[in-house]
C-alpha cells in the first residue's frame, strides 16, 4: 500500500520521499489565476497561497526532483469551473503534461470529459470532490478513462472494500491523516481563504513559518471553557466550517444515539475540528480491503508536520508487512505518542467501526 504525501515547495520533495512517501501530489495557484479569479476561486480547492506552488517553474522543479527518486507526482485540478475559467485550466493542463506530471486529480465532469477526449493517454485520478459513493459512480468515471478514485471521507471501510472488489482493475485511495471534515467535498460551497484575500501577502507568512501548525498543536491542550467560547464564535474565523452551528437530528426521536450524532456533527464545525484526525489503527483493514494508497491531507501544513506524518505511516506499514505485530492498535498508539508528543485523542476517521 502506497503513502501519498502533500507537497507545496520543491524543497520538500527529497525530505518526504526519503522519509518513506511513495507518491506526491501538489497544486499550482499562479498569479495569473489569482489576479482574475482570486484565491477564493482556487483552481484546486486549496485557497491559501501557502498550500500551493507559485508557478509552473516550481512545478517543473518538483516534477524533476520527484522523478529523480523514481517516484510519481500528481497535480490537483479538482475544483469545479466556470466557462470563463476553462482556458486557464486547460493551459495549466498542457503545461503540466509538457513537464511530464504523472497524473491529474480532477473532479469537474466537464473537465474529465474534455481531458478524456483531448488526452486519452493521460492518467486521470478522480478527486474526493467527485463524490464516488457507490459502484455505479465508479463505472461512470471509468467510462471516461479514470485510472484511480479517491474515495470520500464519509464512506465506511466495509463500503470501500465492496467498491474496490467490484472494480479490481482500478486503483483506489482513502484519507488516513488530517482534515476529517464532515462536509462532502463535491457538495460543499463554504468559502475558505477569506482572510488571505482581506490581508494580502501578510496572511501567507504565518503558514510559511509553520505558526498555524503550532496553533493546532496548542489547541489540543486548551481548557474546555475556551473550547466552548471558540465554538460559540467569539474568536475570528477564516472559514464557514469554523462558525458555530446549531445541529438537530430530525430523522428520529431524541434518543441517546440521536443526541450523540448531533453533538458529533456540531463539534465538527469549530476551530477545534482542525485538530487532525487519524486512521492509523485501521491500516490493516484498509490494506486487506485492497486499497492502493493512503493519503495524507495538508498541502498547507508545515514541512515538519508533513515529514512526521510520513515517518509515522511508513513505520506502521513496514511493521505491518513483517507479520510480527500482535497488537497493531496498541503499537500505532505508542508510535503516535512517541512521534507527536501527545497521546491519541481518538479523533478517528471511520470511528463508527473503531474498537
Amino acid at each position: 500500500m502506497k503513502i501519498l504525501a502533500p507537497c507545496n515547495h520543491p524543497n520538500e520533495v527529497d525530505l518526504l520521499l526519503e522519509a518513506g512517501a511513495d507518491e506526491l501530489y501538489c497544486g499550482v495557484l499562479s498569479q495569473a489565476w489569482r489576479s482574475r479569479f482570486t484565491n477564493l476561486a482556487s483552481c484546486n480547492r486549496r485557497e491559501w497561497r501557502a498550500a500551493n506552488l507559485d508557478d509552473v517553474e516550481q512545478l517543473g522543479r518538483v516534477v524533476a526532483r520527484t522523478h529523480a527518486h523514481g517516484a510519481v507526482i500528481h497535480l490537483a485540478l479538482n475544483a469545479f469551473y466556470t466557462e470563463e475559467q476553462y482556458p486557464l485550466v486547460l493551459e495549466q493542463v498542457e503545461q503540466a503534461l509538457a513537464l511530464e506530471v504523472d497524473a491529474l486529480i480532477v473532479a469537474d465532469p466537464g473537465l474529465i470529459r474534455t481531458l478524456h477526449e483531448r488526452y486519452p493517454a493521460v492518467r486521470l485520478h478522480i478527486s474526493t470532490g467527485g463524490t464516488t459513493f457507490n459502484r455505479a459512480t465508479v463505472a461512470f468515471y471509468r467510462s471516461f478513462g479514470a485510472a484511480r478514485i479517491v474515495l470520500p471521507r464519509q464512506l465506511r471501510i466495509e463500503e470501500m472494500t465492496a467498491i474496490i472488489a467490484a472494480h479490481p482493475d482500478l486503483e483506489f485511495e482513502a484519507f488516513v491523516l488530517n482534515s476529517g471534515c464532515k462536509n462532502i467535498d463535491g457538495f460543499c460551497t463554504f468559502q475558505h481563504g477569506v482572510s488571505e484575500l482581506r490581508h494580502g501577502p501578510l496572511w501567507k507568512v504565518p503558514k510559511r513559518l509553520g505558526l498555524d501548525g503550532l496553533l493546532l498543536d496548542g489547541l489540543r491542550y486548551v481548557p474546555k471553557s475556551l473550547a466552548r467560547k471558540v465554538r460559540a464564535g467569539r474568536l475570528p474565523m477564516d472559514s464557514a466550517c469554523h462558525l458555530s452551528y446549531q445541529v438537530t437530528d430530525l430523522t428520529q426521536p431524541s434518543t441517546k444515539q440521536s443526541r450523540c450524532l448531533a453533538k458529533n456533527v456540531k463539534d465538527s464545525f469549530s476551530l477545534l475540528a482542525a485538530v487532525d484526525p487519524c486512521a492509523a489503527c485501521r491500516l490493516p483493514e484498509l490494506l486487506a480491503g485492497g486499497l492502493h494508497g493512503v493519503k495524507i491531507v495538508g498541502r498547507n501544513h508545515p514541512t515538519a508536520k508533513k515529514h512526521r506524518d510520513v515517518v509515522f505511516l511508513r513505520g506502521l506499514l513496514d511493521a505491518l508487512s513483517t507479520d510480527m505485530v500482535t497488537d497493531f492498535r496498541a503499537m500505532a498508539r505508542q508510535e503516535f505518542r512517541r512521534l507527536y508528543g501527545y497521546a491519541c485523542a481518538e479523533l478517528c476517521y471511520y470511528s463508527d467501526e473503531a474498537k
